[in-house]
């Protein structure tokens, strides 16, 4: 089937017109940015990094599918359309089919009809726990047993994945030939871990709960013992295995970025929260001006966890706002933030079948 007809078949699932959830704020922005993450798969369940077509040459970064599918279930779990979840599960077995024997897995190029392995990734540790984090995101928009339970060799792979890279202090490398511990990989992976323990104890797989959940602990304790870098009260960008720090600057990737996801998906505390204010007092005047997805989507994260409500609710509405006009080049991962935080809010005062953790998920 070609790319353009199959997304249209895929968009026939959706209701011509009436939203149930209507009343719910932002339900037609999520469903616009999760129609538009649709583009991006292709008949196979791939999720390039541009839109698919059937002789035009892309790239398939896993991590960035990852969190183009955390999206798709976002908007299923918000909106109950079939067709989100359906993309996002299509997604997960592409993912597992194309996984190394190791738990790796690699970045593609090509089309939709000839992909082809660049044997080489940005990563293994947050390719895995991203991975991690989509089935438990998955998992809990709609409560499947069976489909839990046939993941198990895949999350055991994701979890030895991680191993891989594990450092005696408790932290991942970016992968094996990349000698780096960087605080936004071990910020993901340690959620990612997070996910494994809590579905590993939904399905009454007490080692794996008890082996993830030890690991995840370990990490986030490293990160602080570690990663923290006192003079500047920041954490740094990443530490070398042979001791060299990485130390935060000003410009937004990576300093800012993975000073942002530390204070959105570490624990709380008093560190992070303090840690948030000064950033937005540094570096966040034009936030509710800006025209960049990327940039808006972490600081909405970074504030759903240590801003105030009133602050929180502003970045939301400007997200929402540029949701109306989405730039042309926005890449599928951004998407897919965009609508997991939308969803998020629009989810936020009725009933859920999440399952409750005390987490924020991405």
């Amino acid at each position: 089937m070609p790319a353009a007809l199959f997304l249209v078949s895929i968009i026939a699932l959706l209701p011509a017109s009436g939203w149930q959830v209507e009343s719910q704020p932002g339900a037609d922005a999520i469903e616009q940015i999760a129609v538009r993450i649709l583009q991006y798969q292709a008949e196979d369940g791939a999720i390039a990094m541009d839109p698919v077509g059937p002789s035009r040459t892309t790239r398939v970064v896993p991590y960035v599918g990852n969190y183009a599918a955390m999206g798709l279930a976002a908007a299923y779990h918000a909106t109950r359309r079939t067709a989100f979840r359906v993309a996002a599960l299509r997604w997960v077995h592409w993912y597992e089919a194309h996984m190394n024997s190791d738990g790796t897995i690699d970045d593609w190029t090509g089309s939709p009809t000839e992909w082809k392995s660049t044997h080489n990734r940005d990563s293994t540790d947050a390719y895995a726990a991203t991975y991690l984090c989509l089935l438990e995101r998955l998992y809990r928009a709609k409560n499947d047993e069976t489909w839990l339970r046939e993941r198990k060799p895949f999350i055991r792979k994701a979890v030895d994945a991680i191993r891989l890279t594990l450092q005696p202090c408790g932290l991942t490398t970016a992968k094996p030939d990349w000698p780096v511990m960087y605080t936004m990989d071990n910020v993901e992976t340690a959620l990612g871990l997070r996910s494994t323990a809590l579905l590993a104890a939904r399905a009454g797989w007490r080692d794996l709960q008890h082996e993830a959940g030890d690991l995840a602990r370990a990490m986030e304790e490293a990160i602080y013992a570690h990663l923290w870098d006192a003079p500047s009260s920041t954490f740094l960008v990443g530490l070398q295995t042979d001791g060299s720090r990485i130390r935060a600057g000003s410009e937004w990737y990576p300093s800012v970025m993975a000073n942002l996801m530390a204070t959105a998906w570490l624990p709380r505390s008093s560190r992070t929260t303090q840690l948030f204010q000064r950033l937005y007092q540094q570096y966040g005047a034009t936030t509710l001006s800006t025209d960049d997805p990327l940039h808006l989507v972490w600081w909405c994260y970074a504030a759903r966890t240590c801003g105030s409500n009133q602050l929180k609710q502003a970045l939301l509405n400007r997200l929402q706002q540029l949701s109306r006009r989405l730039p042309a080049g926005c890449y599928p991962d951004a998407l897919g933030h965009m609508c997991v935080l939308l969803a998020s809010r629009s989810t936020a005062n009725r009933a859920s079948d999440d399952i409750p953790s005390g987490r924020e998920l991405p």
